[in-house]
């Protein structure tokens, strides 16, 4: 059994699925499947602070690894498009 093999053994085990995103420096950031919720989230609020004029929360770790990934992706920048400042948030509400 290779490496490989027994660290997804031990990941199944572990009771669900791992986030895994090499990073530039040669690790790997792992996230549980839920973190995925929790950074929505977070960047949900940040949008709205934004919008509101008000202190946004401060980037969820998983966003960070995103932004320090080995190979982005365009498919992988979803949460990094969401903080990097791209002008006024046009108001949309009426």
């Amino acid at each position: 059994m290779g490496l490989k093999d027994r660290l997804h053994r031990i990941e199944r085990n572990l009771g669900g699925e791992t986030i895994t995103i090499p990073q530039k420096n040669g690790g790997i950031a792992r996230f549980p499947r839920e973190a995925l919720e929790e950074a929505f989230l977070r960047n949900m609020d940040f949008l709205h602070a934004r919008a509101d004029g008000e202190e946004p929360p401060d980037p969820h770790p998983l966003q960070l690894a995103l932004q320090n990934a080995r190979h982005r992706e365009p498919r992988h920048d979803t949460f990094i498009d969401l903080i990097e400042d791209t002008g006024p948030v046009e108001d949309l509400s009426e």
